[in-house]
């Protein structure tokens, strides 16, 4: 009879460690309606679809080719072989103009200069749109340094 009342309490035990210890999303859920209560009615598609928001990122045309044509690539870096990524991100104002430019991923002194110099000296984006209505975004661009061997 003792060994009865000991595996019962034992496994009353670890069921109730094991049911603390599982996670709420797995607990089974048990909703109680009463039949005088009506169910929420799902809304209809074309509700949920006027309560989003329609945006436009801020772009640059040929943001590659400007890349390319106006980095130069510092020649400390050409003379040491140095080659990788510079990592900078920038706020294009609702009129395109490029501000609060930072270096987040630098490489070196004259690379993250050039990049910075870059960015500062850019004409104007087109600006982010949110329902037709331009506003404020933050860019973060990659510029790769690469030697070429001819």
């Amino acid at each position: 009879m003792k060994t009865i009342f000991a595996l019962a309490l034992t496994s009353l035990c670890l069921w109730s460690v094991a049911t603390a210890q599982t996670p709420p999303h797995f607990r089974r859920m048990e909703t109680k309606v009463s039949l005088d209560e009506e169910a929420p009615t799902p809304k209809a598609h074309n509700e949920l679809s006027t309560s989003r928001s329609r945006i436009r990122n801020a772009w640059f045309p040929n943001f590659k080719q400007y890349v390319r044509e106006h980095v130069q690539y510092p020649s400390a870096a050409r003379e040491t072989g140095l080659e990788g990524v510079v990592g900078a991100e920038a706020v294009v104002q609702t009129d395109g103009k490029l501000t609060d430019i930072r270096i987040v991923e630098p490489l070196s002194y004259s690379c993250d200069k050039a990049v910075k110099k870059m960015l500062s000296n850019m004409p104007p984006w087109n600006a982010a749109h949110r329902d037709g209505v331009p506003v404020e975004q933050k860019i973060f661009v990659r510029v790769h340094f690469k030697l070429e061997l001819f």
